[in-house]
């Protein structure tokens, strides 16, 4: 589901519900501020919002942020009391862990595929047989003759 943008709802909800339009934007804008939040503590990289869809953390975003605070944690790791490098190490632990999972959702989706694959060849494989089983069983024995 593509996430809707608040613009497009808020002012329709307002009408339905017989709510000020500022009071609203106010519940909407809590919303997305709540998703934003979690996606920036990166808690998970997938958010599902009921009624206003999937947020998902990009890999090549994270990828980029995971490699520029490296290099900026690598540039100051002679001095470690430098606000920099703090920085850049705190903010490479979730990077790292954003990484790991968006790894094992990756394992997990080629294992999915492997499945559903190995399902289809097997439901293949027993539809040959069957038809194997079919003709062999309809013909008769050779030296029956009488």
């Amino acid at each position: 589901m593509i996430p809707k943008k608040a613009k497009d709802f808020i002012s329709g909800h307002a009408k339905d519900m017989d709510i000020p339009t500022a009071d609203m934007e106010n519940i909407i804008n809590g919303f997305f501020r709540a998703v934003r939040q979690t996606m920036t503590n990166m808690e998970h990289w997938n958010v599902r919002v009921r009624g206003l869809g999937d947020f998902k953390s990009s890999y090549k975003k994270v990828n980029e942020d995971y490699y520029m605070y490296l290099t900026i944690k690598n540039k100051y790791r002679h001095q470690r009391d430098s606000p920099e490098y703090k920085e850049a190490k705190e903010k490479l632990f979730p990077l790292i862990q954003m990484k790991r999972s968006f790894y094992k959702e990756w394992i997990r989706e080629k294992q999915a595929k492997k499945r559903k694959l190995m399902y289809k060849i097997n439901k293949y494989k027993n539809q040959n047989n069957d038809l194997e089983r079919d003709n062999t069983t309809s013909m008769e024995e050779p030296g029956t003759d009488s």
